[in-house]
């Protein structure tokens, strides 16, 4: 075999460099006789200044047990084993170190007492590159996935701020006006009753709007990594209360049947992003049907425990009985940017962060409509 090596050995190493590879050949002491003339420059040296040099000067090994091992003990060890090992060629003036997977095998002499060992190597430069570039472009997916996220919570925010700051306003004008009341009646004996009565009325409309600006300021946190749980009824319940001004202006009756999610907990802070983001496109959807009040203007919220692939999950549906999404555009709902609502209105994400943010939860949402009839959003999540 070695006459053979001889006589074709351009041919043999044109072959391998042609494949990406390499050919070293080692003494049984360890030091090096030959290597391929491509590699060798590609790491800045010539064959000739790494000829007689120990293997383990060019060969970088990764951090092993192998490190305390003598070299010619773990060159044994690897012409013993089979196995491609993954290691990096050292370079030149503190140049990258380039990747490399090799395998050794001992080739006795013509003596049979003495032998050499040929290391066939595979440059995986280009394949680590490759996954460079992707692990690039994974990052700068999951950096438009973030700010999509945000933009989406951003502009719920934006809108519920309006609603509360007239619902605080509505409530502050009680105040003020049981206030005034207790002040021209602070002297007469006889409305004993009535200002216990008032007291009483201040101290529900002043937790009233405590409980607007916690709600609404927890939203508002920027904190879109917290992974704190909260049960799933307390979290769409607070989602309520932040639209519960809005639904009572248009005239909407919400109904709700939330027993079956009580053992459901859930990431609040981004799981509120997805309630609110549905309750609001049901309202637009029943605004538009119904411009005015309308016994039928209603919006329907159920939960129930079902189990599916396997594993109990708690499954929660809006329905609102609005305009509906025709069969061609139900199918690009989920689909960034789209949007049915005019451009001043939105920005096209709420379903499609939506979407992500279920995922987040190992959950499903799905969306069933019929125009002019309803529209249903079904969300299911793990009881546990």
């Amino acid at each position: 075999m070695e006459g053979a090596w001889k006589n074709d050995r351009q041919a043999a190493l044109s072959l391998v460099a042609s494949l990406r590879g390499f050919v070293a050949i080692i003494a049984s002491d360890g030091k090096i006789i030959d290597i391929s003339t491509h590699m060798a420059e590609k790491c800045g040296f010539s064959p000739a200044e790494l000829t007689g040099r120990s293997w383990r000067d060019f060969f970088i090994m990764p951090i092993s047990p192998g490190a305390s091992v003598p070299e010619v003990q773990l060159l044994e060890d690897l012409t013993s084993s089979c196995q491609a090992v993954d290691m990096s060629l050292a370079a030149k003036e503190q140049a990258p170190l380039s990747p490399v997977r090799c395998s050794f095998m001992k080739l006795p002499l013509e003596d049979g007492e003495t032998y050499q060992i040929y290391c066939l190597g595979l440059d995986l430069s280009a394949e680590h590159a490759k996954i460079a570039e992707l692990e690039q472009c994974l990052a700068v997916e999951k950096n438009k996935k973030t700010e999509m996220v945000r933009i989406s919570h951003l502009a719920v925010l934006g809108e519920l701020s309006t609603g509360v700051a007239h619902e605080m306003g509505n409530l502050s004008n009680g105040i003020i006006n049981y206030a005034q009341v207790l002040a021209d009646a602070a002297c007469d004996p006889d409305f004993e009753i009535e200002r216990d009565k008032l007291f009483k009325k201040i101290i529900v409309e002043g937790e009233k709007i405590a409980g607007l600006a916690k709600n609404l300021l927890a939203y508002g946190q920027d904190d879109a990594q917290s992974r704190e749980l909260a049960p799933a009824a307390e979290v769409l319940q607070n989602s309520l209360c932040l639209m519960n001004h809005y639904f009572r202006i248009d005239g909407t009756k919400i109904e709700t049947d939330l027993d079956g999610v009580s053992a459901c907990k859930i990431n609040g802070r981004q799981m509120q992003q997805v309630f609110l983001s549905i309750l609001n496109n049901a309202r637009r959807a029943l605004n538009e049907r119904y411009p005015q009040k309308d016994d039928n203007k209603i919006l329907r919220i159920s939960s129930a425990e079902i189990e599916k692939n396997g594993k109990k999950m708690v499954r929660l549906k809006f329905t609102d009985q609005g305009v509906g999404i025709s069969a061609e555009n139900l199918a690009k709902v989920f689909e960034p940017s789209f949007s049915t609502k005019p451009a001043s209105e939105g920005v096209g994400l709420g379903l499609t962060v939506s979407r992500e943010l279920v995922a987040q939860q190992h959950g499903d949402i799905s969306l069933e409509s019929r125009v002019n009839d309803h529209t249903t959003v079904t969300i299911d999540l793990p009881v546990s």
